[in-house]
């Protein structure tokens, strides 16, 4: 039996952290950046990816999260081979 979702103001009380991961069209390279999350015990809001070519656009959405933790997270990935570009938008 599944619990509902507790309203989504309450899941993001500490703000939504919005990464966007630009990298070379790999099939391991969306796994290691979601085993960064995976690390810290850290489920994604939202995933989601778009391939175009010789390369990969992902949008994960992480809520929770304070600016030293989101910070250490975008470094991780940009050090990562094949990625070319990490950005991260906060929403209160």
């Amino acid at each position: 039996m599944r619990t509902p979702l507790p309203p989504r103001d309450a899941q993001v009380a500490g703000g939504l952290r919005t990464f966007v991961v630009e990298g070379c069209a790999s099939a391991q390279l969306p796994l290691r950046w979601l085993g960064l999350f995976a690390q810290r015990d850290l489920m994604p809001e939202e995933f989601s990816m778009v391939r175009s070519g010789d390369r990969i656009i992902a949008r994960i959405v992480q809520s929770d999260l304070d600016d030293h933790a989101s910070t250490l997270l975008a470094e991780k990935m940009r050090m990562l081979p094949e990625t070319y570009s990490v950005s991260v938008e906060v929403r209160p």
